[in-house]
């Protein structure tokens, strides 16, 4: 009896001594590499009851700063410096607890010759967006995987369809063909919310890639094929926001990381908030801590170390991926101190990498507060050269919808002198988030034609939405203006990828499309181009491009009716040249004195 009393007290001691044991569950980043710019290395350590760790490393080169616990008992921070002398390679962190010793095994890797040195866009560029979810299911068996709450289910708009990483890879050769240089897939990290994961945009583990779309690798693996095929890639990350099932908001490293919804609540959704001079600090704070979404937890980008965490995360992917671009969501809607230290670190660690922000806003005037020459009057400077140009898009959708005028674009193309860099602005018809532009413009392809030109020929970095090419006209919701692309799917009757099926109009629309694009990737006067406009006149809009002795003249006819131009007022530009190739169709066009252009129609003439 007594026998048995003492092995159930052993055991109960055993079951109380192993439930107290600390541990190391998740070192992040899970791997750094040597030679960065930066010698500063913050490890994020998560596991139970490790704040009271004390560390030890021996690896030379690497010097260990500092050891902060946490204010929740489960996080540590370990800070060190890894100089220049510190050689690629293993080594061990040694966590000693009361429990006992834990020891983690951490690597340097090297760099890749030249990692920071990339590859600079220019006007010439153009950008593939796509809906990773809606482009093509290249790998049937990862539609639904064990340990993710959303399954696979194509028959709502709002659900998870299949597309996947594979499916992107098995389709460059497509997006190539089209006259794209870049592609920019909306976000593809872990989302393991209960439904809407399609977008991408929730975002539940910042260092993995979901595995309904792939692994890391098969990441690493879709940007190298990309880089064969001469396309560039550019990765969407989120820093406003996380999702609701990131590990973090089960057991949160500090309560300082999210801000409250209690007592914030939702964004006001003002991006002008940010540079009015007169703006209400209740105000301000809804813009910048107030919830994006209620299933949308939002950062504290001021916490220090949460900022140094997000930082290392956007280079870990550039270094990992060999990444060619970021595109950064809801960039006036976090800490603007952080945004500006960010881009500074990006800036340090890679020259020439092409970082654009989204800056949702109607008019010029609250966009330049984000790309701007030199200082903002309230001291601020962002750092950044490139936003997502949505007063141009709007301009747009005036200018070229029934009864729209032309001097829309014209207007707005004036304020440009207010921009640091007017000619880095990513320009778009459409996208993700706003209704499909031939469905703006009430299924009109020649209106559709007359836009895409502008698009092409205007100054800026062409971002094509997936889809436009072959006449997709959704109009919201999201899950409609996301639609699958046809011939993503084995059971898909048309299909784009193979010119299969394809209606009259969708193939002439792909032609049309696809010749416009591949002269504007092999344009220099695109490319390195100025840009000369006059002002419109009888809703006729006349612009050049110029690059040394390559000259391309732009006719917009935005009327119903032909027109008739007295071409002596282009003179200055011209100079005395009255013939050249309309790149749209090959035809040779001769014009005297006056240029006759059809009701509705673009003309793009090399000149």
């Amino acid at each position: 009896m007594k026998r048995t009393a003492l092995f159930f007290v052993f055991l109960f001691s055993s079951f109380v001594l192993f439930a107290q044991q600390a541990r190391v569950d998740k070192i992040e980043p899970p791997f750094w590499w040597t030679g960065m710019h930066d010698p500063t290395l913050q490890l994020l350590v998560y596991g139970k009851d490790i704040a009271s760790a004390s560390v030890t490393i021996n690896k030379p080169g690497v010097e260990l700063v500092t050891v902060k616990p946490m204010p929740n008992k489960d996080y540590l921070v370990i800070n060190l410096k890894v100089s220049k002398a510190a050689e690629p390679g293993k080594f061990p962190i040694v966590f000693r607890t009361k429990s006992g010793n834990i020891e983690r095994t951490y690597e340097l890797k090297k760099r890749r010759e030249h990692a920071d040195v990339k590859t600079p866009f220019r006007e010439n560029d153009a950008i593939y967006l796509l809906t990773p979810d809606r482009f093509a299911n290249g790998d049937t068996t990862n539609d639904t995987m064990a340990g993710y709450a959303e399954k696979a289910n194509r028959s709502i708009n709002y659900g998870r369809h299949g597309g996947d990483l594979k499916g992107m890879t098995e389709h460059l050769d497509y997006i190539k063909k089209l006259g794209m240089t870049a592609i920019w897939p909306m976000p593809l990290l872990e989302n393991n919310q209960a439904a809407y994961t399609y977008h991408g945009y929730a975002i539940s583990n910042f260092y993995q890639t979901d595995k309904r779309y792939g692994s890391n690798d098969d990441y690493k693996a879709f940007v190298n094929a990309a880089h064969q095929k001469g396309l560039k890639v550019i990765m969407d990350q989120v820093f406003n926001h996380c999702g609701s099932a990131h590990y973090w908001m089960k057991d949160m490293p500090s309560p300082n990381w999210i801000n409250s919804m209690d007592s914030i609540g939702r964004c006001i959704f003002s991006n002008a908030t940010i540079s009015d001079p007169y703006a209400s600090k209740s105000d301000m704070k809804r813009q910048v801590r107030g919830y994006f979404d209620t299933n949308m937890p939002d950062l504290n980008m001021d916490d220090p170390i949460l900022a140094k965490y997000m930082i290392q995360n956007s280079i870990w992917w550039v270094e990992y991926a060999n990444l060619d671009g970021l595109r950064i969501d809801t960039y006036p809607y976090f800490s603007k101190t952080f945004s500006a230290q960010w881009k500074q670190r990006i800036d340090q660690e890679y020259h020439g990498m092409f970082v654009v922000g989204e800056v949702w806003a109607t008019d010029v005037s609250h966009e330049i507060y984000w790309n701007r020459k030199g200082t903002n009057p309230d001291g601020y400077q962002s750092h950044l050269e490139s936003i997502i140009d949505f007063p141009i898009y709007y301009a747009t959708l005036r200018a070229f919808k029934k009864g729209g005028n032309v001097s829309e674009v014209f207007n707005t193309l004036t304020k440009d002198y207010l921009y640091g860099h007017p000619e880095l602005n990513m320009i778009f018809p459409d996208n993700h988030d706003v209704d499909r532009i031939l469905g703006d413009l009430n299924g009109d392809y020649n209106r559709l034609k007359l836009a895409l030109s502008f698009m092409a020929t205007t100054r800026g970095i062409l971002q094509w939405y997936y889809g436009t090419e072959i006449l997709m006209k959704g109009l919201k919701p999201d899950g409609v203006i996301r639609e699958d692309m046809p011939g993503g799917w084995a059971s898909d009757t048309v299909n784009v990828f193979k010119d299969m099926n394809l209606s009259p109009e969708q193939q002439n629309a792909l032609d049309f499309s696809t010749r416009l694009l591949n002269w504007r990737r092999n344009s220099k006067a695109i490319a390195l181009g100025k840009l000369v406009h006059f002002v419109p006149e009888n809703n006729v809009y006349v612009y050049f491009r110029i690059a040394g002795n390559e000259k391309v003249m732009v006719v917009l006819n935005n009327n119903t009716e032909a027109q008739s131009l007295d071409v002596t007022r282009f003179d200055e530009v011209l100079k005395g040249v009255r013939t050249g190739t309309n790149i749209l169709t090959g035809n040779k066009i001769d014009f005297e004195s006056s240029l006759n252009i059809p009701a509705l129609t673009p003309y793009i003439i090399k000149l």
